[in-house]
């Protein structure tokens, strides 16, 4: 082979390996529309995550607001003007709702035990559950007061509760105060929330 082939040979070996440097070095146009379609990417996500928090934050605005026009303002009004309802110009109506939430204040044995006697001296004995607890078998199980008796007579530790349900206590708070009688309202912890309605 002449000196001149092998200077060829030589010019085009560097040729190639500089192109393969170059490839190397620039990323190709793909990669770069990939790397582009990412960050715009990230920053959509970050715009849509700043308005969904700002919606958010509206919406628990609307909501207390809507809170306040419908258990204050309009029950309010309502009182005022001496009207239980109000026929509007769609002819919808508007009144309000009554709702009563009680318990009985387990944390509080004095209240508790206030409100159980209540519940009994009112005629309600019928509703409260009284549950034991105790490591006896059952084949030695009594009724509840002789149960009760036994266990106290041979010193055996047990539990003993009284519970009622939610809804049957806010049914006997209903009814009792929508007829007008007494019932002891901290004790129960009584709480009625009137509330706009419009159908």
């Amino acid at each position: 082979m002449s000196s001149e082939d092998n200077t060829n040979e030589a010019v085009g070996l560097r040729s190639n390996e500089s192109a393969t440097t170059m490839d190397q070095a620039i990323p190709k146009k793909s990669n770069e529309s990939t790397l582009t379609r990412l960050i715009n990417a990230a920053n959509e996500q970050e715009i849509l995550t700043a308005l969904i928090a700002d919606a958010e934050e509206q919406l628990k605005q609307r909501k207390e607001d809507l809170r306040k026009i419908v258990e204050n303002t309009i029950p309010t009004l309502l009182s005022e003007s001496g009207l239980q309802g109000l026929t509007l110009r769609s002819g919808k109506t508007i009144s309000i709702k009554k709702s009563y939430f009680a318990s009985i204040p387990k944390k509080d044995p004095v209240k508790a035990t206030a409100a159980f006697k209540w519940l009994f001296d009112n005629g309600y004995k019928d509703t409260v559950k009284r549950i034991i607890k105790a490591p006896i078998e059952s084949s030695r199980e009594k009724t509840f007061s002789e149960l009760e008796d036994y266990m106290a007579e041979n010193n055996i530790q047990f539990d003993l509760t009284r519970d009622i349900n939610a809804q049957t206590l806010k049914k006997i708070v209903k009814e009792t105060m929508e007829q007008g009688k007494d019932i002891p309202m901290d004790v129960f912890g009584i709480f009625v929330k009137e509330e706009s309605v419009i159908n």
